[in-house]
């Protein structure tokens, strides 16, 4: 079975597994907006054509993805909230033009499973103790959100498959 872990955001990143290997790891892709204080958002045809790619290299198989349920914090300005609503849409959107059943999972269900707390290192630590080398290589080089699309993978895998 093929997994999608989906780290939501405009620096968000999105993991594919097969049967709990991890394959590969890509930033969520964005676009440059001038509309109002928001200037980037995510584009759906380019997290789309990701998905398209990885189907085309990987085969056909069943598949699920996994995405973080994202809400607004406390002290959270109305441009930000707003951006995390656009974000989860286009990724919800993209995957559903796609046929890709998805599963919404709080960040606290997920980080529970793996003993994370609030830390973002202590996903990267995860992700590189789970996958050694590869998770090294593409989750940790660049920044804690590939780390979390790896383990939001790796959940949908060993719990929800």
């Amino acid at each position: 079975m093929i997994v999608y872990g989906i780290d939501v955001g405009i620096t968000g990143a999105i993991a594919v597994t097969l049967d709990g290997v991890l394959l590969e790891v890509a930033d969520i892709p964005a676009h440059v907006t001038s509309a109002g204080t928001v200037k980037r958002q995510v584009d759906p045809a380019g997290l789309a054509e990701i998905v398209r790619g990885w189907r085309a290299r990987f085969g056909p198989d069943a598949e699920m993805a996994v995405i973080e349920r994202v809400a607004s914090r406390p002290g959270q300005g109305s441009a930000q909230t707003f951006s995390l609503g656009h974000s989860m849409g286009a990724v919800q959107g993209a995957l559903a033009a796609l046929g890709v059943p998805t599963k919404l999972v709080a960040p606290q269900t997920w980080k529970r499973s793996y003993g994370l707390g609030k830390d973002k290192s202590q996903s990267q630590a995860e992700a590189s103790r789970l996958f050694p080398g590869k998770a090294g290589h593409w989750a940790l080089v660049k920044h804690h959100n590939r780390a979390e699309a790896v383990l939001l993978a790796a959940y949908g895998w060993e719990v929800l498959a």
